[in-house]
């Protein structure tokens, strides 16, 4: 939505996103490749400020930060700083806030670039858990991060899709 499209349409459940408006994007968790946040922000400062910008309800506010935070394993670093936060911590926070919402769709652009072969594997791990409830689309270039995940591999050159099979 941020882009007018030049061509083509994008249907969800059979209607027109650009239809749906907000009720379509409320439905998406995003993770861009190199995330960026409020240095000055805790952690739960900041999946509460995520809350509310994605309309997340106040009732549940709480409950859900702390349900993100202990699955990134994050649960511990709540009260520190974002700025103080490695590279593999800042990911992990950067997946809490694209599930915030319990989203539906989950975009992730070069989720593992950057992180430690155990964080790696870790990682794989979790967006695998998430692909069980939701459609996981993936941007990547590192086969080893779909090879065992993907149920189908699209690839796309230049804005054409190329191939569509299974791993």
């Amino acid at each position: 939505g941020l882009i007018s499209q030049s061509e083509g349409s994008i249907y969800y459940n059979g209607e027109n996103i650009l239809k749906l408006g907000s009720d379509f994007i409320g439905k998406i968790g995003y993770l861009p490749q190199y995330p960026r946040f409020y240095k000055n922000f805790t952690a739960k400062e900041f999946l509460r400020y995520t809350c509310i910008m994605k309309g997340v309800k106040k009732d549940i506010i709480d409950k859900r930060v702390s349900e993100m935070l202990e699955m990134v394993n994050l649960q511990d670093n709540v009260n520190q700083f974002i700025g103080q936060f490695s590279g593999g911590m800042r990911q992990r926070l950067g997946i809490a806030q694209a599930m915030i919402n319990d989203p539906e769709i989950l975009l992730l652009d070069e989720p593992t670039a950057g992180l430690d072969p155990k964080e790696r594997i870790r990682f794989r791990n979790l967006i695998y858990s998430f692909s069980e409830k939701r459609i996981v689309i993936l941007a990547t270039h590192i086969v080893s991060d779909v090879e065992f995940q993907a149920k189908e591999i699209l690839l796309i050159k230049n804005g054409r899709l190329i191939a569509d099979s299974s791993p």
